[in-house]
């Protein structure tokens, strides 16, 4: 149930909380023998089973008495090390190389399952993983994450994922080992007030429907933001930049009607079909490399009645230059060949607050009204077919609450916002006294003047079918609830501006009691044809978890699409967590909907069981892996 769009330049991995202090002086070494669990044989004793045309020949195998039932037998060697190096500040070092080999006792039978030139059909497959950040002070670190792949259904076939745990110390970094599929090196730093990060990555395309060609090579991509610490004309001055070079070898396109999707129109070779009303151009065939720059001052005033009024001004800058090739259908979307570019955009805006606050002796009322004004010029260069600047990191744009007040509504930097807008909304805040907190956002968006830039087609489509694209815009809407520390209700809303229709709507619900957590979440969105959701989605998520002992837990999981009709997604988990280590095993059922090939006028249902397992381990690290212990295809 994804939103608008998506972003089809990979991202970097996010941050997250699995990090690690070291203590001086200390040196780490493990070596770890495994394998994967497949369904394990009676009594343990080794046996070869041929199942049904989709099952797998699978053959047991027994290291350090763990029983794996295999379609051949897989060997994880892993080596961890980290020391501190007495270099220029004594640098805190630490790497990890992971092998995995894989001998398929009859890799014919996996041809027999999917069909001939499948890419497993060999006899040997492995992969290896490394990964390593060195900490040249408190404030920089260099690193990085590298997989090589035997081939590229791999982790498909046997469901294997590594979690690598994180060298660099809390308080200053925050680097993700990233996913599966991404190679990268990269040098960050952080201070008090600014930010760096540098990066050259290669993806790498693990499932069939993935052409490696249309993966982009990202070399580099550079961030960097930092707010001045003294005063500028008595206000904040910020400066970001952003550095991005990549290349592709194919255009990547999307079929966004029914008879593009039935005819495969945008997998033809034919530049009559590539069309824009058939196709979106995801990503451009060629090397695409920008420099952008903004600079933001602002201050807020509050005058005698309690109003605060901010100032701001925001300079913006953009060079780069592409070299496009001229593939069948790019023509139609952007200007082939070589190009340089040139951008500036300049915005001067107010934005006014006024909060009433009214005590009651039940608490504490706000009603905040809120008022942006912004100037700026015309966005140019990104109206097809004489699009110069190709749109690889602004192709996502959900328009809610979160961004209503944002200056610049697109995520990345390829787009930048022009023209007159007003954005205005109440907000309302009561907070009782033994009650909890309810707050309100009700607001909308408005174009004064100039181009809207959400109202014409660049290559992907961005900002059409958002809400923002006519001259005013949908209306969008918050209401949430948390009466206490146990539960939270959070509501968000996209109300169509003619008709009030409910555009996008996601209600969810949270509990965290005693040993419960419940979670509840309902999403209902309109189709969006522009760009390629034909019909309108809905659907309901729920989990619920119990801690019977302070260490040992149990979750169960259930997806429900509204749409089919169908639950998706079971799961099931028992889990394990204490100071030195934590496993977890889950036991998911997937469900796949799909047409009879036996008869086309009906619906089939096929099953994929998996069980999945994570371990970690707080001094060495952790790994994961899950198996596909049985299935069945839509029949």
């Amino acid at each position: 149930m994804a939103g608008q769009g998506g972003p089809h330049r990979p991202r970097r991995a996010g941050e997250d909380d699995l990090f690690r202090e070291r203590q001086a002086g200390s040196v780490g070494r493990s070596a770890a023998v495994g394998a994967v669990f497949f369904r394990a044989g009676p009594d343990g004793e080794a046996q070869d089973r041929l199942a049904d045309a989709d099952h797998l020949l699978q053959q047991e195998l027994r290291i350090r008495s763990l029983h794996t039932v295999l379609l051949g037998a897989r060997a994880e060697l892993r080596f961890h090390r980290d020391a501190h190096h007495h270099l220029a500040a004594g640098a805190v070092a630490g790497r990890t190389v992971a092998p995995a080999l894989i001998v398929q006792a009859d890799p014919h039978l996996l041809t027999e399952v999917h069909g001939p030139g499948y890419p497993g059909d060999r006899r040997l497959r492995g992969e290896v993983d490394t990964a390593g950040q060195f900490s040249l002070n408190d404030k920089w670190a260099w690193g990085w994450d590298a997989l090589l792949l035997s081939d590229k259904v791999l982790f498909q076939d046997y469901k294997i994922n590594s979690y690598w745990q994180h060298f660099a110390d809390p308080k200053y970094f925050g680097n993700g080992i990233s996913d599966a599929g991404t190679s990268q090196l990269y040098f960050i730093g952080r201070g008090d007030r600014s930010y760096f990060d540098a990066r050259v990555m290669y993806f790498y395309g693990l499932s069939l429907a993935d052409n490696q060609s249309q993966l982009p090579i990202v070399a580099p991509v550079i961030d960097y933001a930092r707010v001045f610490a003294q005063p500028v004309l008595g206000g904040e001055l910020s400066l970001k930049a952003n550095i991005t070079s990549l290349s592709r070898q194919s255009a990547e396109f999307d079929a966004i009607s029914q008879s593009a999707i039935a005819n495969n129109a945008c997998m033809t070779p034919d530049p009559a079909i590539r069309i824009p009303a058939s196709c979106l151009l995801r990503g451009v065939p060629g090397t695409y490399s920008r420099a952008s720059g903004e600079t933001t001052w602002r201050r807020t005033f509050v005058d005698g009645l309690g109003q605060t009024w901010t100032p701001f001004v925001i300079l913006r800058g953009d060079v780069g230059e592409s070299s496009i090739s001229n593939q069948p259908g790019v023509a139609n979307f952007v200007e082939t060949g070589n190009n340089s570019f040139v951008r500036f955009m300049p915005a001067v805006g107010m934005e006014y607050r006024y909060p009433l606050i009214n005590v009651q002796p039940w608490g504490t009322q706000t009603l905040e009204p809120i008022v942006q004004v912004i100037a700026r010029p015309n966005e140019s260069d990104s109206k097809i077919p004489n699009e110069k600047i190709p749109n690889e990191d602004s192709q996502s744009l959900i328009f809610d609450d979160s961004n209503l007040f944002k200056v610049d509504k697109f995520a990345g930097w390829d787009r930048v916002e022009g023209g007159g807008r007003a954005n205005y909304g109440l907000q309302y805040t009561a907070q009782f006294n033994q009650g909890g907190t309810v707050n309100a956002l009700f607001g909308q968006s408005l174009q004064l003047f100039g181009k809207n830039s959400f109202a014409f087609r660049d290559a992907a489509n961005t900002g059409v079918d958002s809400g923002l694209e006519t001259r005013v815009s949908d209306y969008v809407a918050r209401l949430s609830y948390q009466p206490d520390q146990t539960y939270m209700f959070v509501s968000r809303f996209r109300f169509a501006e003619q008709d009030f229709s409910v555009q996008r709507a996601e209600l969810e619900a949270r509990a965290n009691f005693d040993r419960w957590a419940v979670s509840m979440l309902y999403g209902n969105y309109a189709a969006q044809p522009d760009i390629g959701f034909l019909t309108r989605r809905d659907g309901v998520l729920g989990s619920v978890s119990f801690k019977f002992t302070p260490s040992w837990s149990v979750l169960g999981a259930a997806r429900y699409d509204i749409g089919s009709a169908q639950f998706d997604q079971y799961r099931l988990g028992l889990g394990y967590i204490d100071d030195c280590f934590a496993i977890s095993v889950n036991y998911i059922t997937d469900f796949n909907y799909g047409y009879s090939p036996t008869n086309a006028t009906s619906i089939a249902v096929g099953t994929d069981h998996m069980v999945m397992v994570q371990m970690s381990l707080r001094t060495l690290g952790g790994t994961g892996f899950s198996t596909r212990v049985s299935g069945t295809a839509p029949n």
